[in-house]
């Protein structure tokens, strides 16, 4: 694991080897045993003689993190927006959107799709929800929507540093 998940603990011991019967099951199962006595563990990797321990959060960090395979998206629409803060901005499984991850999470790709044509408007779906980003009349915005409709439209403006 990496991009997205924590490290807690590096352990290396015989115990994590081969079994009695030459295969690598009783380590792994040592490991997911010792994987169990950390309150914040939701994974680990299993080496010959090491354990690593890990934290997560969600599948979609695990997947991301997984290596080849897990990559983060290969769309030509794929985005990834950063708040004036300097932090991503996510969407997690309820619909909430924050702006405070500091690095590049699965949860701050989203899918900038252009909508009618020649009228500079688009949609922005989050990855992680399947779901369109909506800005509601009072300011509040989510993304919880499956289907867009004019709540879930955006204009776009193309801003460079020149001005």
């Amino acid at each position: 694991p990496g991009a997205g998940c924590r490290r807690l603990a590096v352990l290396e011991h015989e115990k994590f080897g081969v079994g009695e019967n030459g295969q690598e099951t009783q380590g792994r199962h040592e490991c997911l045993e010792m994987m169990r006595t950390y309150a914040d563990a939701d994974s680990f990797v299993h080496y010959l003689g090491r354990c690593e321990i890990w934290r997560c959060v969600t599948q979609a960090r695990l997947k991301m993190s997984a290596g080849p395979g897990g990559a983060v998206s290969s769309s030509p629409n794929a985005i990834a927006l950063i708040g004036h803060n300097g932090r991503y901005l996510t969407a997690d499984q309820a619909g909430g959107m924050h702006a405070t991850e500091k690095s590049f999470v699965p949860e701050a790709l989203f899918y900038l799709e252009e909508q009618r044509r020649g009228h500079g408007e688009a949609t922005l779906k989050s990855k992680a929800t399947d779901r369109f980003v909506k800005a509601e009349p009072g300011g509040h915005v989510s993304a919880v929507t499956e289907k867009w409709d004019d709540w879930e439209i955006f204009q776009v403006e193309h801003l460079s540093e020149e001005g």
